[in-house]
Formats: structure tokens, sequence, C-alpha cells
């Protein structure tokens, strides 16, 4: 799963949060004003769990062992290659 992908997993949580959290403002709150005060708390959740899951993503996979894990996954160099480069970082 890539990054992308993690964020906007995590950005649809939130939206999904906001519209179970904001639900009984709909409901208490007359017509027009309930419908805006969920919309905004919905906009609010996703800000938050976005900025979350961009910092939560944001330097993962650049460590020396993803790099080398990702060549191999690649293609780029062999099994014994890729053995050696980890002996070697450990």
């Amino acid at each position: 799963m890539g990054i992308i992908t993690k964020r906007l997993a995590i950005v649809l949580a939130g939206i999904i949060f906001g519209i179970i959290v904001s639900e009984p403002l709909r409901k208490v709150i007359p017509y027009p004003l309930g419908l805006y005060a969920q919309v905004v708390v919905v906009i609010i959740f996703t800000i938050i769990f976005g900025v979350i899951g961009y910092f939560k993503t944001k330097n993962k996979g650049n460590s020396p062992i993803s790099i080398i894990e990702e060549k191999y996954a690649k293609g780029e160099i062999t099994r014994e290659e890729f053995d050696k480069m980890k002996d070697d970082l450990d």
C-alpha cells in the first residue's frame, strides 16, 4: 500500500468519522443550520485526519532497509546482494 493510498484512507476515515459525530447536530438543530453544522464538522475532522495522516506517513519508507527492500522488489539487485547489504546495515 503506497503512501498516497494510506493518506487517502486516513482522510476518508476522517470524513466518515465526521459524519458519524455530526449526525446528532443535524437532528437537533433545525434544517438549514443543522446541515451546515454537519458540513462544517465533517470538514474539520477531514482536515484534522488529513494532517495526522500526512505527518504519520511523512518519512516512512526512507530508511536504508526499506530502500534496499524496494530495490530487491524491483529486481535491481539479486538475493545475495540484498542479504549482504542487509547484513552490512545490521
